[in-house]
């Protein structure tokens, strides 16, 4: 009697244990129809068992259900994919309520910095960043070596290059050190049997961005003082190695040491619905995902009035404009909602099985423009690329989206890319001289 008392406890915590994992595993499935899991959403599904407690932070179901289902909505309405995944974390914690296991604001936090719209900003406001590490590296390395030449993202010692890329500014590693911050914050807090304050939540995460860049110049410092190359075990050693002194552990000893800023916990053990949660979740996750995916996004722009003398045209099903004629490949891709991603070219010259390098700020006729160059293989090909709303001609994401909600025209991506850096300089001065883009003409 005495045993089956001690048991029931342990067998109870284990159903609920086995049905948060049944949860979860639900979503898979639907996280492949819209991409995949990716690796940020592999580490909201790991760590979000620990950052709920066994009392109440966020008041009731309601305010995930409705967020899950706004989410879904917007999603619906404007295709940006971060509003899927808000709707799908939603819809998660709504099914662990029900389960005693109460997300928190720590999970909230977890979602959003797992959202794939933090790696998309990430990555497009990486550029000037890594242009400043490099620099900076370039300058410590000085003190070594006499012959060290810094040329845009690229430094060379002794005529080797090293080239800065977006790897090499650790994305998925601000991604993991952003989750590792709150994993800490939340076993803390279930130590402590205390809440996290919104200071030291704040504090610890803006540490660990300034940690993680940190790590990245020590890292870059030591590949090239040890001529250690991408895609060799000793390259991804050492970021592995400089992740985990300069921000792993600085980590843990800080958030020990504010300590003091964690909140009592007033347990709060209000009865929750018994309601199955696995009917629930299963039921937004399958009609949200098949209504949302069902409804595919119409193209806006307006190919007849674009059109370039001497280049063959076509468009893609996702809007883009295509125009080669064997010498040069133009891409202008359609207009991005002010608060949405664009089609960033690095991104997509990625996924066609592309190398970047040496990417550079050039200026064309007065207009400011991005450089950089493509391998794969045995092609080696210049791009060039900047946004144009026929008047305005930028590289800056802030300028764009600031002139848009000032009610300027809407801008396109223009990607300009050929086998020579001389032919692609003359196609830009071309294109910009003949005002392909008119402003005029735009559909808003």
């Amino acid at each position: 009697m005495i045993k089956s008392t001690l048991l029931k406890p342990l067998i109870t915590e284990q159903k609920k244990l086995i049905t948060l994992l049944l949860i979860i595993s639900a979503s898979i499935p639907v996280f492949h129809n819209f991409g995949g899991l990716r690796f940020e959403q592999l580490l909201f599904l790991l760590v979000i068992p620990f950052t709920t407690q066994t009392s109440e932070d966020l008041k009731g179901p309601a305010i995930f259900i409705v967020g899950a289902i706004l989410f879904f909505f917007i999603y619906y309405l404007t295709h940006i994919y971060t509003s899927f995944y808000l709707a799908i974390c939603f819809s998660v914690f709504s099914g662990i309520y029900y389960l005693g296991f109460y997300p928190t604001k720590l999970s909230v936090l977890l979602a959003v910095i797992t959202a794939p719209v933090v790696k998309y900003l990430l990555s497009i406001f990486s550029f000037p960043i890594r242009l400043k590490i490099t620099e900076f590296a370039g300058g410590l390395l000085n003190f070594i070596y006499n012959d060290i030449e810094i040329s845009g993202n690229s430094i060379y010692k002794y005529g080797n290059e090293f080239t800065v890329a977006e790897e090499c500014l650790g994305l998925n590693m601000i991604s993991t050190s952003l989750v590792f911050s709150i994993f800490i914050i939340a076993l803390f807090s279930k130590k402590h049997k205390q809440k996290p304050g919104i200071s030291l939540s704040v504090t610890i995460l803006t540490l660990t961005l300034f940690l993680v860049v940190i790590s990245n110049l020590s890292r870059i410092v030591l590949t090239v003082i040890f001529e250690v190359y991408p895609g060799t075990i000793f390259h991804d050693l050492i970021g592995i190695i400089t992740i985990v002194i300069n921000c792993f552990i600085p980590i843990i000893i800080i958030t020990f040491l504010l300590r003091g800023l964690y909140i009592n916990n007033h347990t709060n053990n209000s009865s929750h619905s018994k309601f199955n949660p696995i009917l629930y979740i299963l039921l937004l996750l399958t009609i949200g995902s098949n209504v949302i995916y069902s409804n595919s996004l119409q193209p806006s722009l307006s190919t007849s009035e674009i059109n370039i003398e001497g280049f063959n045209k076509s468009l893609s099903k996702d809007g883009v404009l295509k125009f080669e004629n064997g010498d040069h490949l133009i891409y202008i891709k359609p207009p991005s909602f002010t608060l949405g991603s664009d089609h960033s070219p690095f991104i997509c010259w990625k996924g066609a099985g592309y190398k970047i390098k040496n990417e550079s700020y050039i200026n064309i006729d007065n207009h400011d423009a991005l450089s950089f160059e493509l391998i794969k293989n045995n092609d080696h090909l210049y791009s060039v690329w900047w946004y144009s709303n026929g008047e305005t001609n930028t590289i800056s994401q802030l300028n764009w989206r600031l002139a848009t909600i000032k009610g300027e025209a809407p801008f396109y991506l223009i990607n300009i890319t050929g086998t020579s850096e001389e032919s692609v300089l003359k196609a830009s001065k071309d294109f910009l001289n003949k005002q392909i883009i008119d402003s005029s003409h735009q559909r808003i």
